[in-house]
């Protein structure tokens, strides 16, 4: 049997072609008909964290909610409160026909309620929006899958892999996130990243080892 790519003869049996050390076309049909039962290493999507500045942003409307229902009972807070919700309220009341009596603590309440409602909206979008991805690890390959209504699955062979890196920005940090960038030889793939991942640097030694023991099979196998 001759190597589809290079046209170099392949030993029987041999998953790999000594010349080029591509899979052999009986061993791409073996691995599509195993890779639904391959054991999962590894799977996860972008979490809610890794939006930031919808978290950060959400987490500062809901602190900000309670604080703003609580000035308007302190005082001299609670004096400004009284006079801005008089003049808004009077306004309104004149262009909707509303009473002039003006409800308590109107003004500091709409403000908590709208903080509450942003906050709980940003990160449902944001939860969402991290459900759209999927990441799939296993000894050969790395799913990717993407879409809500329509979902698109991308398989990448780790033995095409040929560096990866962790990168966590300083906010990164902050909330434990990370991105793994992959480079591969693989024209399928124009670039490959694993954002938003919990958990970072275990997921990255996962990959990692799993990578090196892929090389490892493909180099044993091509020699």
């Amino acid at each position: 049997m001759d190597c589809i790519h290079c046209h170099t003869e392949i030993p029987e049996g041999s998953q790999f072609c000594p010349g080029c050390g591509e899979r052999t076309s009986k061993s791409l049909q073996a691995t599509a008909t195993s890779i639904a039962t391959a054991q999962t290493l590894w799977a996860g999507h972008p979490t809610l964290r890794s939006f930031e500045g919808a978290f950060f942003l959400s987490i500062i409307l809901l602190v900000a909610a309670p604080i703003v229902y609580g000035f308007a009972y302190l005082s001299p807070v609670a004096e400004w409160f009284s006079t801005i919700q008089d003049i808004v309220w009077s306004t309104a009341a004149s262009l909707l026909g509303l009473t002039n009596t003006v409800p308590e603590h109107l003004l500091a309440n709409l403000i908590s309620i709208t903080c509450i409602v942003l906050a709980c909206a940003l990160l449902i979008r944001s939860w969402i929006w991290s459900r759209r991805i999927h990441y799939r690890l296993t000894q050969e390959h790395l799913t990717i899958a993407s879409g809500f209504l329509t979902r698109t699955h991308k398989q990448l062979p780790l033995t095409s892999i040929t560096d990866l890196k962790l990168e966590q920005s300083f906010f990164d940090r902050l909330v434990a996130v990370g991105t793994i960038d992959v480079d591969t030889s693989d024209s399928a793939f124009d670039s490959v990243s694993i954002h938003g991942i919990a958990s970072p640097t275990d997921v990255f030694d996962i990959f990692s080892r799993v990578w090196r023991n892929a090389a490892t099979l493909k180099n044993n196998a091509s020699e």
